[in-house]
């Protein structure tokens, strides 16, 4: 069987049908290029270097198709300081986190924008990987606020980095 690769720029909503889990093909990379696969074993025990794709259901109860990335599924505090999303609208729009330096750009209000409706209508955002993954309940599923609850200081991040086990 040929290995199914594809550039992460070309991920579309229908590749998740594929399957909901994908990685990145570290040991496949070309220059200026990223390139996942599927993975095909689920329910996953990590998403180490692995994204999902998932349905999320905005603050509005409307459901969108979307990539969560940055999921330790051990740690549920870690998730929630590091979760990325990228909703999907005709094309890709990965929300800024506090910290990012795209915030003013990619941030709450211009995901909103993207979308065509109030910060009111899309936070909190409701996400849930337990089908696709095992791990901690409190890790897998939960709310992307428009305010994370907790903010870390550049120096709190990186010791929460540096700490990080493997999952």
């Amino acid at each position: 069987m040929t290995e199914q690769l594809k550039e992460m720029a070309d991920i579309v909503p229908a590749d998740f049908q594929v399957s909901p889990v994908w990685e990145y093909a570290l040991d496949r990379e070309v220059e200026g290029e990223s390139l996942v696969r599927p993975v095909l074993d689920l329910p996953a025990r990590t998403l180490d270097l692995r994204f999902v794709g998932a349905p999320v259901r905005l603050a509005n109860c409307q459901v969108m198709p979307a990539m969560i990335a940055n999921v330790t599924v051990t740690d549920p505090y870690r998730t929630h300081q590091f979760i990325s999303l990228s909703l999907y609208k005709n094309e890709w729009f990965g929300l800024a986190r506090y910290y990012d330096a795209d915030l003013d750009q990619n941030g709450p209000a211009a995901l909103a924008e993207f979308l065509g409706l109030t910060i009111e209508e899309v936070f909190p955002i409701s996400y849930d990987l337990r089908a696709y993954c095992i791990g901690n309940p409190d890790a897998l599923a939960g709310k992307i606020n428009v305010e994370p609850s907790e903010r870390l200081t550049d120096k709190e991040r990186l010791r929460l980095v540096l700490s990080q086990t493997s999952s």
